[in-house]
Protein backbone atom coordinates (compact mmCIF):
# COMPACT_ATOMS: atom_id res chain seq x y z
CA UNK A 1 0.00 0.00 0.00
CA UNK A 2 1.44 3.30 -0.76
CA UNK A 3 0.32 6.61 -2.07
CA UNK A 4 -2.14 6.43 -5.22
CA UNK A 5 -2.92 2.47 -4.66
CA UNK A 6 -6.41 3.01 -2.83
CA UNK A 7 -8.53 2.43 -6.16
CA UNK A 8 -6.87 -0.60 -6.72
CA UNK A 9 -7.32 -2.07 -2.74
CA UNK A 10 -10.87 -1.14 -3.24
CA UNK A 11 -11.39 -2.65 -6.72
CA UNK A 12 -9.51 -5.61 -5.85
CA UNK A 13 -11.23 -6.33 -2.40
CA UNK A 14 -14.81 -5.39 -4.29
CA UNK A 15 -13.92 -8.36 -6.73
CA UNK A 16 -12.49 -10.99 -4.94
CA UNK A 17 -15.88 -10.04 -2.44
CA UNK A 18 -17.77 -10.83 -4.98
CA UNK A 19 -16.16 -13.76 -6.47
CA UNK A 20 -14.04 -15.61 -4.06
CA UNK A 21 -10.17 -15.36 -3.67
CA UNK A 22 -7.54 -14.31 -1.09
CA UNK A 23 -6.67 -10.32 -0.54
CA UNK A 24 -3.24 -8.97 1.12
CA UNK A 25 -3.28 -5.70 1.60
CA UNK A 26 0.78 -4.87 2.73
CA UNK A 27 1.85 -1.92 4.83
CA UNK A 28 -1.99 -0.36 5.93
CA UNK A 29 -0.13 1.79 8.48
CA UNK A 30 0.65 4.40 5.78
CA UNK A 31 -3.16 4.91 4.61
CA UNK A 32 -3.92 5.86 7.71
CA UNK A 33 -6.70 8.13 6.22
CA UNK A 34 -7.76 5.49 4.11
CA UNK A 35 -8.42 3.50 7.17
CA UNK A 36 -11.87 4.57 7.82
CA UNK A 37 -12.78 3.66 4.57
CA UNK A 38 -11.01 0.10 4.92
CA UNK A 39 -13.32 -0.60 7.77
CA UNK A 40 -16.45 0.20 6.01
CA UNK A 41 -15.45 -1.81 3.04
CA UNK A 42 -14.24 -4.92 5.35
CA UNK A 43 -17.92 -5.09 7.18
CA UNK A 44 -19.78 -4.85 3.74
CA UNK A 45 -17.53 -8.51 2.87
CA UNK A 46 -18.24 -9.97 6.45
CA UNK A 47 -22.08 -9.48 5.46
CA UNK A 48 -22.18 -10.19 2.28
CA UNK A 49 -19.08 -11.60 0.56
CA UNK A 50 -18.45 -15.01 -0.82
CA UNK A 51 -17.59 -17.70 1.27
CA UNK A 52 -14.02 -18.44 -0.15
CA UNK A 53 -12.98 -14.67 0.42
CA UNK A 54 -10.41 -14.09 2.84
CA UNK A 55 -8.21 -10.53 3.34
CA UNK A 56 -4.91 -10.04 4.97
CA UNK A 57 -3.71 -7.33 6.25
CA UNK A 58 0.05 -6.17 7.09
CA UNK A 59 1.50 -3.33 9.40
CA UNK A 60 4.53 -2.45 11.10
CA UNK A 61 5.41 -4.47 14.05
CA UNK A 62 4.63 -2.11 16.76
CA UNK A 63 1.01 -2.11 15.36
CA UNK A 64 0.10 -5.77 16.51
CA UNK A 65 2.50 -5.72 19.42
CA UNK A 66 1.20 -3.26 22.06
CA UNK A 67 3.49 -0.77 21.11
CA UNK A 68 2.99 2.64 22.62
CA UNK A 69 3.49 4.18 19.11
CA UNK A 70 1.57 6.91 18.06
CA UNK A 71 0.78 4.85 14.88
CA UNK A 72 -0.92 2.07 16.81
CA UNK A 73 -4.28 4.43 16.92
CA UNK A 74 -3.96 4.81 13.63
CA UNK A 75 -5.27 1.36 13.00
CA UNK A 76 -9.93 1.69 13.69
CA UNK A 77 -10.32 -1.01 16.73
CA UNK A 78 -12.93 -2.79 15.04
CA UNK A 79 -10.43 -4.09 12.22
CA UNK A 80 -8.36 -5.63 15.31
CA UNK A 81 -11.06 -6.91 17.16
CA UNK A 82 -12.13 -8.86 13.52
CA UNK A 83 -8.36 -9.90 12.51
CA UNK A 84 -6.43 -12.90 13.91
CA UNK A 85 -3.19 -11.09 14.80
CA UNK A 86 -0.17 -12.74 13.94
CA UNK A 87 3.20 -10.55 15.50
CA UNK A 88 6.61 -11.37 14.42
CA UNK A 89 8.79 -10.32 17.34
CA UNK A 90 12.48 -10.72 18.11
CA UNK A 91 12.98 -12.89 21.74
CA UNK A 92 13.89 -10.74 24.67
CA UNK A 93 16.56 -13.28 25.72
CA UNK A 94 19.72 -13.61 23.93
CA UNK A 95 20.43 -17.18 23.85
CA UNK A 96 16.72 -17.72 21.82
CA UNK A 97 18.30 -14.98 19.37
CA UNK A 98 21.94 -16.33 19.01
CA UNK A 99 20.13 -19.27 18.48
CA UNK A 100 17.54 -18.01 15.60
CA UNK A 101 20.16 -15.70 13.76
CA UNK A 102 22.58 -19.22 13.59
CA UNK A 103 19.55 -21.53 12.34
CA UNK A 104 19.65 -19.48 8.81
CA UNK A 105 22.98 -20.82 7.63
CA UNK A 106 24.44 -24.38 7.62
CA UNK A 107 27.84 -25.84 6.57
CA UNK A 108 27.13 -24.37 3.03
CA UNK A 109 28.37 -20.85 4.31
CA UNK A 110 31.99 -22.67 4.35
CA UNK A 111 31.74 -25.21 2.06
CA UNK A 112 33.07 -22.44 -0.85
CA UNK A 113 36.22 -21.71 0.36
CA UNK A 114 37.69 -24.77 -1.61
CA UNK A 115 39.12 -26.69 1.51
CA UNK A 116 41.11 -23.77 2.46
CA UNK A 117 41.20 -24.31 6.24
CA UNK A 118 42.37 -20.69 7.15
CA UNK A 119 39.81 -19.25 5.31
CA UNK A 120 37.35 -22.02 6.52
CA UNK A 121 38.70 -21.08 10.35
CA UNK A 122 37.78 -17.27 9.59
CA UNK A 123 34.29 -17.56 8.32
CA UNK A 124 33.34 -20.19 11.23
CA UNK A 125 34.75 -17.33 13.51
CA UNK A 126 33.22 -14.15 11.56
CA UNK A 127 29.99 -16.02 10.87
CA UNK A 128 29.27 -16.57 14.70
CA UNK A 129 30.78 -13.21 15.73
CA UNK A 130 28.25 -11.89 13.35
CA UNK A 131 25.46 -13.35 14.78
CA UNK A 132 26.69 -12.47 18.20
CA UNK A 133 26.75 -8.84 16.78
CA UNK A 134 23.10 -9.37 15.72
CA UNK A 135 21.49 -10.73 18.64
CA UNK A 136 23.57 -7.74 20.62
CA UNK A 137 21.67 -5.36 18.57
CA UNK A 138 18.07 -6.97 18.97
CA UNK A 139 18.47 -7.41 22.78
CA UNK A 140 19.67 -3.87 23.56
CA UNK A 141 16.60 -2.75 22.27
CA UNK A 142 14.72 -3.72 25.52
CA UNK A 143 16.89 -1.46 27.77
CA UNK A 144 14.66 1.19 26.08
CA UNK A 145 16.31 4.64 25.64
CA UNK A 146 19.78 3.82 27.51
CA UNK A 147 19.93 0.60 24.63
CA UNK A 148 18.81 2.63 21.91
CA UNK A 149 17.45 6.03 21.83
CA UNK A 150 15.19 5.22 18.83
CA UNK A 151 13.86 2.50 17.31
CA UNK A 152 14.93 0.35 14.58
CA UNK A 153 13.50 -2.56 12.46
CA UNK A 154 16.58 -4.25 12.58
CA UNK A 155 15.78 -8.03 11.07
CA UNK A 156 17.03 -11.48 9.51
CA UNK A 157 17.33 -10.01 5.99
CA UNK A 158 20.26 -7.50 7.54
CA UNK A 159 22.23 -10.71 9.13
CA UNK A 160 21.29 -13.01 6.25
CA UNK A 161 22.67 -10.23 3.55
CA UNK A 162 25.91 -9.18 6.02
CA UNK A 163 26.46 -13.20 5.96
CA UNK A 164 27.13 -13.25 2.15
CA UNK A 165 29.55 -10.34 2.03
CA UNK A 166 31.80 -11.84 4.81
CA UNK A 167 31.98 -15.10 2.96
CA UNK A 168 32.76 -13.18 -0.37
CA UNK A 169 34.68 -10.63 1.28
CA UNK A 170 37.39 -13.39 2.88
CA UNK A 171 36.77 -16.07 -0.01
CA UNK A 172 38.36 -13.01 -2.33
CA UNK A 173 41.30 -11.99 0.00
CA UNK A 174 44.42 -13.19 1.02
CA UNK A 175 43.28 -12.22 4.67
CA UNK A 176 40.06 -10.80 5.69
CA UNK A 177 39.41 -7.44 5.14
CA UNK A 178 37.62 -6.72 8.67
CA UNK A 179 37.73 -3.01 8.37
CA UNK A 180 35.91 -3.37 5.00
CA UNK A 181 33.23 -5.70 6.23
CA UNK A 182 32.97 -3.07 9.39
CA UNK A 183 31.92 -0.27 7.52
CA UNK A 184 29.81 -2.52 5.40
CA UNK A 185 27.64 -3.84 8.37
CA UNK A 186 27.85 -0.49 10.61
CA UNK A 187 27.32 1.55 7.85
CA UNK A 188 25.74 -0.06 5.19
CA UNK A 189 23.55 -2.76 6.08
CA UNK A 190 22.87 -2.39 9.78
CA UNK A 191 23.98 1.24 9.88
CA UNK A 192 20.86 1.87 7.02
CA UNK A 193 18.24 1.65 9.90
CA UNK A 194 20.28 4.00 12.21
CA UNK A 195 19.53 7.47 12.32
CA UNK A 196 20.68 8.92 15.55
CA UNK A 197 24.78 9.47 15.32
CA UNK A 198 25.02 8.37 18.91
CA UNK A 199 23.27 5.26 18.26
CA UNK A 200 25.80 4.65 15.14
CA UNK A 201 28.12 5.03 17.46
CA UNK A 202 26.81 2.26 19.39
CA UNK A 203 26.57 -0.18 16.20
CA UNK A 204 29.97 0.44 15.41
CA UNK A 205 31.65 -0.06 18.72
CA UNK A 206 30.33 -3.16 18.54
CA UNK A 207 31.61 -4.39 15.83
CA UNK A 208 34.91 -2.53 16.69
CA UNK A 209 34.93 -4.49 20.14
CA UNK A 210 33.87 -8.03 18.34
CA UNK A 211 35.04 -8.19 14.61
CA UNK A 212 38.82 -8.08 14.32
CA UNK A 213 42.16 -9.65 13.85
CA UNK A 214 41.28 -10.55 17.58
CA UNK A 215 38.40 -12.48 16.45
CA UNK A 216 40.23 -15.87 16.83
CA UNK A 217 39.53 -18.99 19.05
CA UNK A 218 38.80 -18.45 22.47
CA UNK A 219 37.74 -14.92 21.79
CA UNK A 220 35.01 -14.05 24.45
CA UNK A 221 32.20 -12.37 22.06
CA UNK A 222 30.45 -12.28 25.32
CA UNK A 223 31.34 -12.02 28.67
CA UNK A 224 31.84 -15.59 29.75
CA UNK A 225 31.35 -17.24 26.04
CA UNK A 226 34.47 -17.45 24.44
CA UNK A 227 35.09 -18.86 20.64
CA UNK A 228 34.65 -22.95 20.21
CA UNK A 229 37.90 -24.44 18.47
CA UNK A 230 36.84 -23.95 14.36
CA UNK A 231 38.81 -26.53 13.42
CA UNK A 232 37.22 -29.08 15.64
CA UNK A 233 33.17 -27.74 15.54
CA UNK A 234 30.89 -28.40 13.07
CA UNK A 235 27.47 -26.75 12.20
CA UNK A 236 25.71 -29.27 14.71
CA UNK A 237 28.86 -28.37 17.42
CA UNK A 238 28.01 -25.03 16.94
CA UNK A 239 24.46 -25.09 17.75
CA UNK A 240 24.68 -27.28 20.90
CA UNK A 241 27.99 -25.02 22.00
CA UNK A 242 25.13 -22.01 22.29
CA UNK A 243 22.90 -23.72 24.11
CA UNK A 244 25.32 -25.30 26.46
CA UNK A 245 27.96 -22.97 26.76
CA UNK A 246 25.27 -19.80 26.30
CA UNK A 247 25.35 -17.67 30.10
CA UNK A 248 22.82 -16.58 32.38
CA UNK A 249 20.59 -13.22 30.63
CA UNK A 250 22.20 -10.12 32.04
CA UNK A 251 22.68 -6.63 31.20
CA UNK A 252 26.56 -6.80 30.91
CA UNK A 253 26.03 -8.97 28.07
CA UNK A 254 24.98 -6.15 25.97
CA UNK A 255 28.12 -3.89 27.53
CA UNK A 256 25.61 -2.64 30.19
CA UNK A 257 25.44 -2.34 33.76
CA UNK A 258 23.27 -3.78 36.15
CA UNK A 259 21.07 -1.02 36.55
CA UNK A 260 20.02 -0.74 32.90
CA UNK A 261 17.93 -4.34 34.11
CA UNK A 262 16.45 -1.90 36.61
CA UNK A 263 15.59 0.90 34.68
CA UNK A 264 14.04 -1.35 32.21
CA UNK A 265 11.74 -2.89 35.10
CA UNK A 266 10.80 0.23 36.08
CA UNK A 267 9.81 1.31 33.17
CA UNK A 268 7.65 -1.45 32.55
CA UNK A 269 6.19 -1.09 35.75
CA UNK A 270 4.94 2.48 34.75
CA UNK A 271 3.72 1.53 31.45
CA UNK A 272 1.58 -0.85 33.17
CA UNK A 273 0.35 1.86 35.86
CA UNK A 274 0.13 4.79 33.43
CA UNK A 275 -1.97 2.27 31.32
CA UNK A 276 -4.69 1.74 34.22
CA UNK A 277 -4.48 5.30 35.08
CA UNK A 278 -5.49 6.27 31.91
CA UNK A 279 -8.40 4.09 31.75
CA UNK A 280 -9.72 4.79 35.29
CA UNK A 281 -8.66 8.60 34.71
CA UNK A 282 -12.06 9.59 33.19
CA UNK A 283 -15.30 10.27 35.52
CA UNK A 284 -18.36 9.88 34.26
CA UNK A 285 -21.79 11.92 35.75
CA UNK A 286 -23.24 11.48 38.77
CA UNK A 287 -20.72 11.44 42.46
CA UNK A 288 -17.84 10.40 40.27
CA UNK A 289 -17.83 13.45 38.09
CA UNK A 290 -18.84 16.55 40.86
CA UNK A 291 -15.67 15.08 42.88
CA UNK A 292 -13.59 15.49 39.45
CA UNK A 293 -15.21 18.42 39.33
CA UNK A 294 -14.48 19.96 42.95
CA UNK A 295 -10.68 18.08 43.18
CA UNK A 296 -9.77 19.99 39.62
CA UNK A 297 -11.26 23.66 40.83
CA UNK A 298 -9.14 23.00 43.86
CA UNK A 299 -5.91 22.90 41.96
CA UNK A 300 -6.69 25.21 39.25
CA UNK A 301 -7.14 28.34 42.32
CA UNK A 302 -3.45 26.52 44.28
CA UNK A 303 -1.66 26.85 40.48
CA UNK A 304 -3.24 30.48 40.10
CA UNK A 305 -2.27 31.31 43.46
CA UNK A 306 1.12 30.29 42.65
CA UNK A 307 1.71 31.02 38.92
CA UNK A 308 4.68 33.80 39.07
CA UNK A 309 3.99 37.09 37.10
CA UNK A 310 5.56 37.70 33.13
CA UNK A 311 8.89 39.00 33.30
CA UNK A 312 8.79 43.12 32.43
CA UNK A 313 10.12 42.99 29.03
CA UNK A 314 10.45 46.16 28.68
CA UNK A 315 12.10 47.43 32.02
CA UNK A 316 14.66 44.31 31.75
CA UNK A 317 15.45 46.23 28.54
CA UNK A 318 15.83 49.49 30.34
CA UNK A 319 18.88 48.53 32.39
CA UNK A 320 20.90 46.82 29.46
CA UNK A 321 23.95 48.83 28.87
CA UNK A 322 25.15 46.00 26.30
CA UNK A 323 23.92 42.95 24.95
CA UNK A 324 26.72 40.64 24.98
CA UNK A 325 26.10 36.98 24.44
CA UNK A 326 24.84 36.16 28.26
CA UNK A 327 22.48 38.76 28.31
CA UNK A 328 20.83 38.05 24.84
CA UNK A 329 20.44 34.77 25.96
CA UNK A 330 18.71 35.73 29.44
CA UNK A 331 16.48 37.90 26.99
CA UNK A 332 15.61 34.84 24.88
CA UNK A 333 14.63 32.55 27.92
CA UNK A 334 12.38 35.42 29.65
CA UNK A 335 10.11 35.86 26.49
CA UNK A 336 9.85 32.31 26.13
CA UNK A 337 8.97 31.72 29.68
CA UNK A 338 7.02 34.78 29.58
CA UNK A 339 4.77 32.44 26.84
CA UNK A 340 4.65 29.21 28.65
CA UNK A 341 2.95 31.43 31.98
CA UNK A 342 0.90 33.35 29.65
CA UNK A 343 -0.43 30.25 28.28
CA UNK A 344 -0.44 28.61 31.43
CA UNK A 345 -2.22 31.32 33.25
CA UNK A 346 -4.86 31.88 30.25
CA UNK A 347 -5.84 28.39 30.59
CA UNK A 348 -6.47 28.03 33.97
CA UNK A 349 -8.69 31.39 34.00
CA UNK A 350 -10.53 29.69 31.36
CA UNK A 351 -11.33 26.41 32.97
CA UNK A 352 -12.28 28.33 35.99
CA UNK A 353 -14.89 30.09 33.95
CA UNK A 354 -16.07 26.57 32.35
CA UNK A 355 -16.18 24.68 35.85
CA UNK A 356 -18.48 28.01 37.28
CA UNK A 357 -20.59 27.78 34.42
CA UNK A 358 -19.45 31.24 32.94
CA UNK A 359 -18.42 29.74 29.69
CA UNK A 360 -19.16 26.39 27.62
CA UNK A 361 -16.43 23.69 28.17
CA UNK A 362 -14.70 23.61 25.13
CA UNK A 363 -12.41 20.37 24.43
CA UNK A 364 -9.12 22.54 25.40
CA UNK A 365 -10.65 22.46 28.03
CA UNK A 366 -11.55 18.77 28.53
CA UNK A 367 -8.25 18.24 28.08
CA UNK A 368 -6.91 20.57 30.33
CA UNK A 369 -9.33 19.50 33.03
CA UNK A 370 -8.35 15.35 32.74
CA UNK A 371 -4.50 16.18 32.30
CA UNK A 372 -5.07 18.16 35.78
CA UNK A 373 -7.26 14.92 37.29
CA UNK A 374 -5.06 12.52 36.17
CA UNK A 375 -1.18 14.36 37.03
CA UNK A 376 -0.08 14.95 33.73
CA UNK A 377 1.00 17.98 31.91
CA UNK A 378 -1.75 19.20 29.99
CA UNK A 379 -0.71 18.71 26.03
CA UNK A 380 -0.98 22.87 25.27
CA UNK A 381 1.44 23.45 28.71
CA UNK A 382 3.89 20.81 27.27
CA UNK A 383 4.16 22.35 23.69
CA UNK A 384 4.76 25.70 24.85
CA UNK A 385 7.61 23.83 27.42
CA UNK A 386 10.65 22.66 27.30
CA UNK A 387 11.00 18.54 27.04
CA UNK A 388 10.17 17.21 30.74
CA UNK A 389 8.72 13.98 31.26
CA UNK A 390 7.81 14.69 35.25
CA UNK A 391 3.87 14.48 36.13
CA UNK A 392 2.01 17.73 36.94
CA UNK A 393 2.99 18.03 40.15
CA UNK A 394 6.87 17.98 40.23
CA UNK A 395 6.27 19.58 36.30
CA UNK A 396 4.91 22.74 38.14
CA UNK A 397 7.43 23.02 41.10
CA UNK A 398 10.16 22.71 38.74
CA UNK A 399 8.67 25.44 36.51
CA UNK A 400 8.86 27.96 39.53
CA UNK A 401 12.42 27.08 40.61
CA UNK A 402 13.34 27.96 36.54
CA UNK A 403 11.33 30.45 36.83
CA UNK A 404 13.29 32.12 39.92
CA UNK A 405 16.80 31.42 38.00
CA UNK A 406 15.50 33.80 35.77
CA UNK A 407 14.10 36.30 38.09
CA UNK A 408 17.63 36.27 39.61
CA UNK A 409 19.56 36.56 36.23
CA UNK A 410 17.44 39.48 34.95
CA UNK A 411 17.44 41.20 37.90
CA UNK A 412 21.37 41.66 38.07
CA UNK A 413 22.15 41.19 34.58
CA UNK A 414 25.36 39.56 35.24
CA UNK A 415 26.17 35.72 34.73
CA UNK A 416 25.15 33.80 37.81
CA UNK A 417 28.46 31.82 39.41
CA UNK A 418 27.03 28.48 37.96
CA UNK A 419 24.14 28.29 35.83
CA UNK A 420 21.76 25.71 36.07
CA UNK A 421 21.83 24.46 32.61
CA UNK A 422 18.70 22.06 32.90
CA UNK A 423 15.82 25.02 33.62
CA UNK A 424 17.17 26.88 29.99
CA UNK A 425 14.45 26.32 27.21
CA UNK A 426 17.45 26.13 24.94
CA UNK A 427 20.69 25.01 26.61
CA UNK A 428 22.35 24.88 23.15
CA UNK A 429 22.31 28.53 22.86
CA UNK A 430 23.59 28.53 26.46
CA UNK A 431 26.70 26.94 25.21
CA UNK A 432 27.16 28.90 22.00
CA UNK A 433 27.39 31.98 24.13
CA UNK A 434 30.12 30.67 25.71
CA UNK A 435 31.73 30.01 22.20
CA UNK A 436 31.01 33.24 21.20
CA UNK A 437 32.16 35.58 24.00
CA UNK A 438 35.53 33.60 23.56
CA UNK A 439 35.32 34.41 20.31
CA UNK A 440 35.07 38.00 20.17
CA UNK A 441 37.64 38.23 23.31
CA UNK A 442 40.27 36.65 20.89
CA UNK A 443 38.95 37.73 18.06
CA UNK A 444 38.66 34.65 16.44
CA UNK A 445 35.91 32.80 14.09
CA UNK A 446 33.28 31.39 15.66
CA UNK A 447 33.22 27.91 13.53
CA UNK A 448 36.55 27.20 14.98
CA UNK A 449 35.98 27.39 18.57
CA UNK A 450 35.68 23.43 20.39
CA UNK A 451 33.69 23.77 23.45
CA UNK A 452 35.35 21.53 26.70
CA UNK A 453 34.43 20.48 29.63
CA UNK A 454 36.18 19.92 33.39
CA UNK A 455 34.67 18.35 35.99
CA UNK A 456 34.76 20.30 39.13
CA UNK A 457 35.19 18.62 42.59
CA UNK A 458 32.46 20.81 43.48
CA UNK A 459 29.30 19.25 44.30
CA UNK A 460 26.95 21.84 45.91
CA UNK A 461 26.58 25.00 43.55
CA UNK A 462 26.14 27.05 46.48
CA UNK A 463 29.56 26.42 47.48
CA UNK A 464 31.30 28.11 44.70
CA UNK A 465 32.59 31.31 45.26
CA UNK A 466 33.87 33.39 42.90
CA UNK A 467 33.37 33.51 38.91
CA UNK A 468 35.48 31.59 36.35
CA UNK A 469 37.92 33.24 34.21
CA UNK A 470 37.26 31.26 30.78
CA UNK A 471 33.76 29.97 30.17
CA UNK A 472 31.47 29.28 32.86
CA UNK A 473 30.06 26.75 35.16
CA UNK A 474 27.20 24.89 34.69
CA UNK A 475 25.54 22.60 37.08
CA UNK A 476 21.76 19.91 37.94
CA UNK A 477 23.10 17.34 35.60
CA UNK A 478 23.18 13.54 35.79
CA UNK A 479 24.80 10.86 34.77
CA UNK A 480 23.30 7.25 33.67
CA UNK A 481 25.21 4.15 32.85
CA UNK A 482 28.03 5.21 34.47
CA UNK A 483 29.20 8.08 37.26
CA UNK A 484 31.50 10.29 38.04
CA UNK A 485 34.30 9.35 40.38
CA UNK A 486 34.89 12.63 42.20
CA UNK A 487 37.68 11.25 44.48
CA UNK A 488 39.99 9.94 41.40
CA UNK A 489 38.35 13.00 38.45
CA UNK A 490 37.21 10.03 35.95
CA UNK A 491 33.97 8.52 34.79
CA UNK A 492 33.67 4.92 36.49
CA UNK A 493 31.02 2.53 36.87
CA UNK A 494 27.79 2.76 38.56
CA UNK A 495 27.27 1.96 42.28
CA UNK A 496 24.39 -0.89 42.29
CA UNK A 497 20.58 0.65 42.43
CA UNK A 498 21.90 4.24 41.76
CA UNK A 499 20.97 4.64 37.95
CA UNK A 500 21.24 8.34 38.03
CA UNK A 501 23.92 9.82 40.23
CA UNK A 502 24.25 13.77 40.14
CA UNK A 503 27.38 15.33 38.39
CA UNK A 504 29.89 17.83 40.44
CA UNK A 505 29.50 21.20 38.96
CA UNK A 506 30.94 21.43 35.41
CA UNK A 507 33.29 24.53 33.76
CA UNK A 508 32.33 24.83 29.90
CA UNK A 509 35.03 26.92 27.81
CA UNK A 510 36.03 27.18 24.55
CA UNK A 511 39.59 26.72 22.43
CA UNK A 512 40.69 27.07 19.09
CA UNK A 513 39.92 24.16 16.56
CA UNK A 514 41.29 21.21 17.04
CA UNK A 515 41.45 21.42 21.19
CA UNK A 516 38.13 18.83 20.88
CA UNK A 517 40.12 16.60 18.37
CA UNK A 518 43.41 16.99 20.44
CA UNK A 519 41.16 15.71 23.46
CA UNK A 520 38.97 13.07 22.41
CA UNK A 521 41.12 11.84 18.43
CA UNK A 522 43.66 9.31 18.71
CA UNK A 523 43.90 5.45 19.58
CA UNK A 524 44.09 5.74 23.23
CA UNK A 525 42.22 8.95 24.45
CA UNK A 526 41.50 10.45 27.63
CA UNK A 527 39.01 11.75 27.42
CA UNK A 528 35.24 9.98 26.45
CA UNK A 529 32.92 12.35 24.15
CA UNK A 530 29.63 12.09 26.30
CA UNK A 531 26.74 13.18 24.97
CA UNK A 532 23.91 15.36 26.81
CA UNK A 533 19.99 14.88 26.70
CA UNK A 534 17.61 16.33 28.49
CA UNK A 535 15.39 13.76 29.07
CA UNK A 536 15.98 9.80 29.82
CA UNK A 537 13.75 9.66 26.66
CA UNK A 538 17.11 10.49 24.87
CA UNK A 539 16.39 10.47 21.04
CA UNK A 540 15.50 14.11 19.82
CA UNK A 541 16.29 15.76 22.91
CA UNK A 542 20.32 15.90 22.36
CA UNK A 543 22.02 19.10 23.68
CA UNK A 544 25.60 18.70 23.30
CA UNK A 545 28.82 16.70 23.82
CA UNK A 546 30.79 16.89 27.00
CA UNK A 547 34.32 15.62 27.31
CA UNK A 548 34.30 13.65 30.38
CA UNK A 549 38.10 12.04 31.62
CA UNK A 550 38.30 8.58 31.79
CA UNK A 551 40.84 6.39 34.07
CA UNK A 552 43.87 4.74 32.05
CA UNK A 553 42.60 1.44 31.94
CA UNK A 554 39.57 1.72 30.50
CA UNK A 555 38.75 2.19 27.03
CA UNK A 556 35.83 5.03 25.36
CA UNK A 557 34.34 1.76 23.76
CA UNK A 558 33.12 0.66 27.20
CA UNK A 559 31.15 3.92 28.10
CA UNK A 560 29.60 3.99 24.50
CA UNK A 561 28.10 0.48 24.93
CA UNK A 562 27.35 1.37 28.11
CA UNK A 563 25.01 3.76 27.24
CA UNK A 564 26.61 6.73 29.17
CA UNK A 565 25.48 9.62 29.45
CA UNK A 566 24.92 12.78 30.87
CA UNK A 567 21.08 13.93 31.67
CA UNK A 568 19.37 17.46 31.90
CA UNK A 569 16.62 15.68 34.15
CA UNK A 570 16.76 12.22 35.67
CA UNK A 571 12.73 12.00 34.68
Amino acid sequence: MGQGQEALAEMSLDNFAKNGGWVFLQNIHLMATWLPTLERRLEICAETGHDDFRCFLSAEQPMFAGNPSPMVKSIPESILQSCIEIANEAPTDAKSNLRMAYANFGEDKWATMDGDEKKIVDTKNALITLCVFHTMLLGRSKFGAQGWSRKYPFNTGDLTISSDVLVNYIKANPEPPYEDMKYLFGEIMYGGHITDPWDRRVDNTYLEVLLGPHTVTAFEVIPGFPLPPPEETNYDGYRQYIEEKMPMEDPTMYGLHGNAGIGNLIAACEAVFGTIAELSGGGGGGSGGAKKETVVAGMVEEYLERLPENFNMFEINSRIQEKTPYVMIVLQECTRMNALLGEVRRSLIELRLGLQGALNMSDAMEVLSESMFTGKVPPGWGAMAYPSKKALVAWFADLLDRVQQLVDWSDSLTLPLSVWIPAMFNGQAFLTAIKQTTARRDNLPLDLMDLLCDVTTVLDPKLVADPVDDGALIHGMYMEGARWDTENGVIAESFLKELHPVMPVVHAYAKKYPAFEERTGGKNPEYYVCPCFTTTARGGTYVFQATIKMAEEHRASKWVLAGAALLMTAE
